[in-house]
């Protein structure tokens, strides 16, 4: 059996858990699962003080997890990203100019939006970058009754609310 720390809410098992919670005595199935979707870090175990330093960031101001998310997305994940965070950028920019505002999107919001119920830039460009595989996934660890008819779009609303309201998230 095995062990994760969450890095954000989530609902596991019809019991909710919050940052910095331990859920022990997984299969490696569950927590390849919850590191997939990014609410956890297998096999550690962390105490959350009010007084504990910030995560490490890279220079620019992000976390290495967010730097390698950013490496690997392509320049229409970017494009996505970028918009679900409200920053304007079009199909004739180069790839790497994307990653840049990215980065910088993701950073400002790292730096400074922790207001409960509302979504982060990075969180909303997470969420806009996801597949549907990703959507469905996410809507099912967070306990959230959708339809598979739905569009992405309509999956995406549900999650957003879902982030907002604590269920699960970045």
């Amino acid at each position: 059996m095995a062990s994760v720390t969450l890095k954000s809410p989530v609902r596991h098992n019809d019991t909710e858990y919050v940052a910095g919670d331990v859920i022990t005595g997984l299969t490696q199935k569950e927590v390849d699962r919850l590191v997939r979707l990014g609410v956890a870090v297998p096999g550690e175990v962390v105490t959350i003080k009010d007084d504990d330093p910030p995560a490490p960031t890279t220079e620019s101001g992000i976390t290495p997890e967010q730097a390698a998310e950013i490496k690997k997305m392509t320049k229409a994940k970017l494009l996505a990203a970028l918009s679900a965070a409200g920053i304007e950028a079009d199909d004739s920019e180069k790839a790497p100019v994307l990653k840049e505002k990215l980065t910088a999107a993701w950073a400002a919001a790292s730096a400074g939006n922790d207001e409960d119920g509302e979504l982060s830039a990075g969180e909303l460009a997470q969420i806009a970058g996801m597949e549907r595989a990703e959507l469905i996934e996410s809507l099912e660890v967070a306990g959230i009754e959708f339809s598979e008819n739905e569009y992405d779009d309509e999956l995406r609303a549900k999650l957003k609310t879902a982030w907002a309201d604590g269920a699960a998230g970045d």
